[in-house]
């Protein structure tokens, strides 16, 4: 594929004539209208010593995960759009289809998304990853495709009808060698409005067999994105993790922001190293993400809010990144 069109185009598949090691997985978050019922469904691909394609499910009450692996040759995609094929199950950025039958689940239905927004392409800042975007053989690129869509359809899901429409959803993408030595990710569009969306990560990046922080941060109100990031010059003034929570602090020339994120019932994912998909990802689909947006010039607060159902994934190497954190 050449490398600037996908540079512009950061929800296809990435991976054509890629050497290993090499994955992408695409991130969907559903939620019910009600908000009694929530998933994470992941289909991608790993490209290794073990080559195949996989699903992984999240339940977000229970914590209960599965990783359903397929054959490599069952993943069939294109480099013109985005459209991903795993044996019956299809994913493409307004809808996905799902016939899943593995163990004791089972998985049937599709859900369609209406008005799906991702972070904006610019010439000079293609996606959350900005200028980065144009730096080649990073070992894990980022995307985010939809902050917050309406869903609509429902999944028979273990013999049970569950209707998704009018819930809320959330998609995102990652692709690369593998998933950083650390990082933090979390995420909400459930807060007392329906029109916002939160989504951060801040992770130890290696490039040039060196390492730095990097951390990105989008808060979209309405049709207002505010932006944090290490591309941007905003800075971490406090960054702090215990048993229980996440206490992250930045700023930038014009704003201040805190948050604090509250982790919920926690599920075991799978993510990517240069060997397998054998990183243990602890990931939270009820965690409590208190947000504070302060306007510098007054103190005048802009936003102040609580976003319920979040996604929170703490993973890696945490010591490392805090050692980190001075740096920035």
């Amino acid at each position: 594929m050449n490398f600037i069109r996908s540079i512009y185009n950061p929800a296809i598949y990435h991976g054509q004539n890629k050497k290993a090691p090499f994955f992408e997985g695409w991130y969907y978050k559903i939620m019910s209208r009600d908000q009694q019922h929530k998933f994470a469904i992941i289909p991608g691909i790993y490209i290794g010593k073990n080559k195949y394609s996989f699903i992984q499910i999240l339940d977000g009450n229970n914590g209960n995960s599965q990783f359903i692996k397929f054959p490599f040759e069952s993943f069939i995609s294109n480099n013109k759009d985005f459209h991903v094929q795993i044996e019956n199950n299809s994913f493409e950025l307004d809808k996905i289809s799902l016939d899943i039958l593995h163990n004791d689940l089972k998985i049937e239905g599709s859900l369609s998304f209406e008005n799906v927004k991702g972070w904006p392409i610019k010439l000079l800042s293609p996606g959350i990853m900005g200028w980065y975007s144009f730096i080649p053989k990073m070992e894990c690129n980022h995307g985010i495709l939809g902050f917050n869509h309406n869903i609509y359809g429902s999944l028979n899901i273990e013999q049970k009808e569950i209707d998704f429409t009018h819930g809320r959803g959330y998609i995102e993408k990652d692709w690369g060698k593998s998933f950083p030595e650390g990082y933090i990710w979390m995420q909400s569009n459930h807060f007392s409005t329906p029109n916002i969306s939160f989504s951060g990560s801040i992770a130890i990046i290696p490039w040039l067999k060196k390492s730095f922080l990097g951390f990105i941060v989008g808060l979209y109100i309405d049709e207002t994105l505010f932006k944090f990031a290490t591309y941007s010059n905003a800075k971490i003034k406090n960054l702090y993790i215990d048993s229980s929570k996440v206490v992250w602090e930045i700023e930038d020339k014009n704003y201040y922001l805190k948050i604090i994120s509250e982790k919920g019932i926690i599920g075991e994912l799978k993510g990517p190293t240069l060997k397998d998909m054998e990183m243990r990802v602890a990931e939270s689909l009820n965690a409590k993400i208190k947000i504070t947006l302060k306007r510098k010039k007054d103190n005048t607060i802009v936003f102040d809010d609580i976003g319920f159902h979040g996604g929170l994934e703490i993973a890696g190497d945490i010591d490392k990144l805090l050692s980190f954190k001075t740096l920035s």
